[in-house]
């Protein structure tokens, strides 16, 4: 009973708008999240999933549809799961850093683990996936079975490929990016709008226009030479 209340509750305060919506979100959510700094501002119809496993730091603005899920995977699927030398967290755990702007309908899935830097924005419509299916088993090669992509078939016919996703400290994520599970941010690189990433082969203080496009290079040293100049 007490659930269903609880869930009614945070069915109604979900789309209260201004200031008030927000504080009451506020005072709910940090409760019930596994860790919620101070200056957290959680906009109408955002929906966390499993929020004991959701760490958010101090001044850190989640903006109007924002999904964010956590939690370790349910059980009785075959799975790859990978390491990703990055990530110093929890299985299952989204961690959100200090003075990061979540933008509108960004989902963010932590299942296989997420960890987001400090000063960073991920922009409006990215998907960040730590977790995802695939058609065959890549941990067993005679396995010549067929796996549907579809998480309401019989676990038995699907395989997840799982591996956490960083996006280190200020990075810059576009419109519509879609990072699968073992991609890597490193510190202050940007990514263009609609950048598909899957590796962690980019290199730090870089733009990139695609997974294979370097646009710019080296933008800390331009900005220090500019500081000289001036």
């Amino acid at each position: 009973m007490l659930r269903l209340l609880s869930g009614l509750f945070e069915a109604m305060i979900r789309n209260i708008s201004g200031g008030a919506g927000r504080r009451l979100r506020y005072w709910y959510y940090r409760k019930k999240l596994g860790g919620c700094g101070n200056q957290v501002f959680i906009d109408v119809n955002v929906t966390f999933l499993n929020p004991g496993s959701i760490f958010i730091g101090d001044k850190v603005w989640i903006d109007n549809g924002a999904i964010l899920m956590a939690g370790k995977p349910g059980n009785g699927r075959k799975s790859d799961i990978r390491t990703n030398q990055h990530y110093e967290y929890g299985r299952g755990e989204l961690h959100i850093g200090s003075e990061v702007h979540i933008g509108p309908q960004v989902i963010l899935q932590g299942h296989g683990g997420i960890s987001v830097g400090n000063k960073l924005t991920i922009a409006g419509g990215t998907k960040v996936y730590s977790l995802s299916h695939h058609y065959k088993n890549t941990t067993d090669k005679p396995d010549s079975k067929y796996y549907f992509f579809g998480s309401m078939v019989s676990p038995d016919e699907q395989f997840l490929i799982e591996c956490p996703v960083v996006i280190k400290d200020g990075a810059g994520i576009g419109l519509n990016c879609v990072l699968l599970p073992g991609a890597v941010v490193p510190r202050f690189t940007w990514l263009g709008t609609g950048v598909v990433l899957k590796n962690e082969n980019l290199e730090e203080f870089s733009i990139y226009q695609n997974e294979q496009t370097l646009l710019r290079k080296g933008i800390k040293n331009e900005n220090e030479d500019a500081e000289k100049i001036d």
